[in-house]
């Protein structure tokens, strides 16, 4: 089996002592925050839906798939819950409304079934996308050191880490699982990128 790289930080830790009141603003400043908290929010709450559809569709088939894919919706979890309760503190959002707007809305994967063949896929995939959320977070510093309390900051920060971990893992479980050993001329070994075994 192979190990997952696992981070423990708590949503509870980040909104500790801080009540809305404390990061009263203009309406137009709490919409704006809402509308780019929203987006992130729903990708991370999205992430337990795609390891459901895995599941349903039976592509998680090896017991580091499975780890992976469980792992990665926990943390998924955990992000959904740090994000509600920052749109409640600084966007004028309530943790009842915003479940229900999570609730409520459509999931389909029409538009990725190309990357829903097996597991190997959307695996190379997270690895891929978790890069690109790393850099994507890490260009809203600005936006979280806004608002108002090192402890957002701190909590991008988190973000970033597990989001790199997850990436981390992935590759990790490709390069083991899916990459077999090749042999040249000389009797040397290499990998061969190209040639995946079959779960």
């Amino acid at each position: 089996m192979i190990p997952l790289i696992r981070r423990k930080s708590t949503p509870s830790e980040l909104s500790s002592g801080l009540t809305p009141a404390m990061f009263a603003a203009e309406p137009s400043t709490l919409r704006a925050g809402w509308n780019k908290l929203w987006i992130d929010l729903y990708t991370e709450y999205d992430a337990r839906h795609l390891e459901k559809e895995l599941s349903i569709r039976n592509l998680i088939a090896t017991e580091e798939g499975a780890a992976f894919f469980n792992a990665w919706a926990a943390d998924g979890e955990r992000h959904t819950n740090g994000f509600i309760q920052i749109m409640e503190l600084v966007a004028d959002g309530s943790q009842k409304d915003l479940w229900e707007r999570l609730g409520g809305r459509l999931r389909y994967f029409s538009k990725v079934n190309d990357y829903l063949r097996d597991e190997f896929s959307p695996m190379v995939v997270i690895a891929f996308d978790e890069m690109c959320s790393c850099r994507a977070y890490a260009a809203d510093k600005e936006f979280y050191g806004g608002l108002g309390d090192n402890r957002f900051h701190r909590w991008l920060g988190e973000l970033i880490a597990d989001e790199a971990a997850h990436s981390r893992n992935a590759v990790n479980i490709i390069r083991a699982a899916f990459v077999m050993p090749c042999v040249n001329s000389d009797g040397a070994g290499l990998r061969c990128e190209s040639d995946r075994i079959a779960p």
